[in-house]
């Protein structure tokens, strides 16, 4: 599938493919300064290690580690656009959860879906305002983690947003390098009712899965499944 490119002023860029449209570039304007806490994305950080150190590892699906599994599961279905789902993980003092998925076909591509509280810090502003800051803090987690050593390297391949069942979304593909291995990872943010949605995917770093249409698709997929169901979450 091809994407095409209309630019729809000098600061943005709309990525036009059927169903939705992902905007490339910085939005107008500056956003707020908020002291977010970082507890949220510290589980972005050792997931992604966690999901690169996996890779090319065979599992099979782990069980519900806490008390009780979200009630959520009960609306998902195991398979999501291709990926299967290996498990989920419920977080202390009402941190939220996370699913893991793998992807059925294709090697070593694996996913993660963290469902957590906003921020406290971050409330008082926009639903826009505070997707955009969380996905900043995101990524400002990561050059935090690269400067301690735990990336060699990174960069950012492109950033952008799009609208998933009326909610405002961003995503942003990154390039790792970790122990000479080389990754890419994918970080979508969304948020609804006082609760916010990180899905972070890894996998190699090559040309077939930095152009994946089907990465775009999961991720609107779940995003619009969780956000359906988000009082059950």
């Amino acid at each position: 599938m091809q994407t095409r490119c209309s630019r729809i002023g000098r600061r943005d860029v709309v990525l036009n493919r059927p169903g939705h449209k992902i905007r490339i570039g910085s939005r107008a304007g500056p956003l707020p300064k908020v002291n977010v806490k970082p507890i949220h994305h510290s589980w972005l950080i050792a997931s992604i290690a966690l999901l690169c150190a996996c890779s090319g590892m065979t599992e099979k699906p782990q069980l519900i580690v806490g008390d009780v599994a979200p009630e959520i599961l009960q609306r998902l279905p195991s398979n999501i656009d291709g990926f299967l789902y290996r498990g989920a993980r419920n977080y202390p003092a009402s941190l939220g959860y996370s699913l893991r998925y793998r992807h059925g076909e294709i090697p070593d591509v694996d996913a993660e879906v963290l469902v957590s509280p906003v921020p406290q810090e971050a409330v008082a502003y926009s639903h826009i305002e505070r997707v955009d800051l969380m996905s900043m803090r995101a990524l400002r987690d990561i050059q935090t983690a690269r400067a301690r050593g735990v990336y060699a390297d990174y960069s950012i391949i492109h950033s952008g947003s799009f609208e998933i069942d009326g909610s405002y979304a961003t995503r942003t593909d990154i390039a790792l390098l970790r122990d000479a291995f080389a990754s890419v990872a994918l970080l979508f943010l969304t948020e609804r009712e006082g609760r916010l949605l990180t899905l972070r995917m890894t996998m190699p770093d090559n040309y077939a899965n930095r152009h994946h249409d089907n990465w775009q698709q999961f991720a609107e997929t779940v995003f619009g499944l969780i956000l359906k169901n988000i009082e059950r979450g």
